[in-house]
This record gives C-alpha cells, sequence and structure tokens, in this order.
C-alpha cells in the first residue's frame, strides 16, 4: 500500500497539492460571482422598481431560504458528489439570473415575481458554499496523510475569515488541533 507523500508545511507545498489551485481559483471566483449577484439583485430592484423595500425583500428572499436549508446540506453533500452538487448550485443560480433577465426584458417581471424567483434559487446556495468548503480538507488530506493540518485549518476556518490563509496560519495555532 503506497502512503500519501508529506510535504513540508509551507504555501508553496500548499499550492503542489495536486487539483488545490484550480480549487482555490474557483472558489474565489464563485464567491465573487455570488456577491456580484447579490449587489446586481439589489441594484436591478432599484433601477426597475424604484423601491428600497424591494429590493431589501429581494436579497432577504435571495438569502433566507438557503439559510433555512442549509443543515440538510451538510447530510445531502456527505451522501452524494459534492462536485456535481457545486455545479447543480451554479447552473440553478445561472438560470434564475437568465431568467429575471428574460422577465425583465420582456416587461413581464413584477416584483413579486423578482422575490420569487431570487427565493427559489436560494435554496441550492449552501450546497457550493459548503461543498467548496468541504473540498479543501479532503484535498489537502489526501497529500498529508495525517488528517487536519494547521494549513487546512486556516484555509477552510471560516468563509467570513477568508483573508486569514494569506498572512499565515496563526488562527489554526490558536484554536487548538484536532486528532
Amino acid at each position: 500500500m503506497n502512503s500519501p507523500t508529506t510535504l513540508p508545511a509551507t504555501y508553496r507545498s500548499l499550492l503542489q497539492v495536486r487539483g488545490l489551485p484550480r480549487l482555490v481559483v474557483a472558489a474565489m471566483l464563485g464567491r465573487i460571482g455570488g456577491q456580484m449577484a447579490s449587489v446586481a439583485l439589489v441594484l436591478f430592484a432599484l433601477e426597475r422598481f424604484h423601491s428600497p423595500a424591494v429590493a431589501g425583500i429581494t436579497v432577504f428572499a435571495s438569502a433566507f431560504p438557503g439559510i433555512v436549508v442549509s443543515p440538510l446540506a451538510g447530510a445531502i453533500l456527505d451522501r452524494s458528489g459534492r462536485i456535481k452538487l457545486i455545479m447543480l448550485d451554479y447552473a440553478v443560480a445561472a438560470l434564475a439570473m437568465a431568467l429575471i433577465v428574460a422577465l425583465g426584458a420582456a416587461g413581464v417581471l413584477s416584483a413579486a415575481l423578482l422575490v420569487g424567483v431570487a427565493a427559489l434559487s436560494s435554496f441550492t446556495n449552501p450546497l457550493s458554499g459548503a461543498g467548496t468548503r468541504t473540498l479543501f480538507p479532503i484535498s489537502c488530506r489526501a497529500t498529508s496523510g495525517t488528517g487536519p493540518t494547521p494549513w487546512t485549518a486556516s484555509a477552510t476556518s471560516s468563509p467570513r475569515w477568508s483573508v486569514l490563509p494569506w498572512p499565515g496560519p496563526s488562527p489554526a495555532w490558536w484554536g487548538g488541533r484536532q486528532p
């Protein structure tokens, strides 16, 4: 049985993990796209309906259903193919945006329809957010062979702390180690 090779704990070696640079770029582009979609929904609702209330309700509808179903996302991701579910979420998001554009261009988009499309597209959001984050430790564990390391813990500790992996692995050291 071949044991995985152990690389030194450097960022250079972390980026040598097979597929990890592509995963980092994909996660970054996915997160940027999701944030841009939220901003686009606000600007579109303001421009189309001239109502901050409609814009706020639309953004709320684009987030809240996903938050409600997010506890199920982990179970679904564990039992199904992560990458296929991530691609499903991105396809649903693209179709929702295309539908909003098409309905708006046809002149039949009402505020209620905009909120409804935003809410429906929200149900798959946790699949890409959580799914992408779960791929990081899986990718790194395959190379280290020792389970979670300070590098993977730092890189995947929290989606809102996305700047922390770049200055260094200190959050992993302060937060303790997992067996």
